[in-house]
């Protein structure tokens, strides 16, 4: 019994060592965190919208960012989410030259080191109503 005293403090420490060296969404050196500055892509049914967007990624998986795109018209807008192993979900709102606004909701697939991402958007417009397409944000 003494012998399994001294074992199981070392096991204990063992297991918790090889957990602690797996990085999560968020931490240094997870292969799937988004952070800086990306080239955005929007291809929705009513044209190709192109411009930059820069992110973040908190402790926990947690994204932020913010966006602007310049062609063919002026989109500005934020977004907040979360990494989930290799995809990413998120929302925000944003507004467009001529006045109008309305919310975006993507989810999508990072490519490993976080270079990319793309996947599935659906765009509640103020003026236009739906609107489906799909993402790209690269490097």
């Amino acid at each position: 019994m003494v012998h399994m005293r001294k074992v199981i403090p070392i096991v204990v420490a063992v297991l918790y060592g090889a957990c602690a060296g797996n990085p999560q969404p968020g931490d240094p050196g997870y292969a799937y965190n988004l952070s800086g500055a990306y080239d955005a892509t929007y291809v929705l049914d009513v044209g190709t919208y192109t411009g930059t967007i820069d992110l973040e990624t908190a402790r926990g998986g947690v994204v932020t960012g913010k966006y602007l795109l310049v062609n063919p018209d002026m989109v500005e807008g934020s977004v907040s989410g979360a990494i989930v192993a290799n995809e990413f979900t998120y929302s925000g709102p944003y507004t467009r030259s001529g006045g109008c606004g309305g919310t975006v909701n993507g989810s999508g697939v990072i490519i490993e080191g976080g270079t990319s991402v793309s996947g599935e958007i659906q765009i509640e417009d103020d003026c236009s109503g739906p609107i489906a397409g799909t993402f790209s944000f690269s490097r």
